[in-house]
């Protein structure tokens, strides 16, 4: 995923993609101005099916905290599957999901490995109550700030 993400933003900016990293940063490229960074918040909207809050765009710093937050949005759209609900945050109570069993954990650990080539143990998981705590485990941030 990391990989097409940085093929992705380099068509955007029509930079060569080897010129882009997660440490690329906001005005370091002459491209990326306040114009560009409106499109390419709407362009990874509709590429990757997210939807940024009005309170995270100013906050994307740096093209590894974008990556991030689309991972991390990724993950919980496929959580949301997981435990057949409609849509999941940080802090939903993933054992509170209406027929809550083992097999929607089971299913949630391996989405973890197949789709985000995460793992954490069963030990972790069962301390884990959020998402947001799943997350944390598997290494799965969500900021999208800092310097990549």
């Amino acid at each position: 995923m990391e990989s097409e993400f940085y093929s992705f933003v380099a068509a955007v900016f029509a930079v060569p993609a080897d010129s882009l990293s997660a440490a690329t940063a906001y005005g370091e490229l002459p491209q990326w101005d306040s114009v560009m960074h409106l499109r390419l918040v709407l362009e990874t909207e509709a590429r990757y099916s997210v939807k940024f809050g009005m309170e995270e765009i100013p906050r994307i710093k740096t093209l590894g905290g974008l990556f991030r937050l689309v991972r991390f949005k990724a993950f919980l759209r496929s959580m949301a599957e997981c435990l057949e609900i409609d849509e999941a945050d940080a802090g939903t109570v993933f054992r509170e999901a209406q027929g809550w069993c083992s097999l929607m954990a089971f299913s949630m650990l391996l989405a973890l490995e197949r789709k985000f080539g995460a793992e954490i143990s069963m030990s972790a998981f069962s301390e884990c109550s959020t998402l947001g705590e799943v997350a944390a485990r598997a290494g799965i941030a969500a900021d999208c700030g800092g310097a990549g």
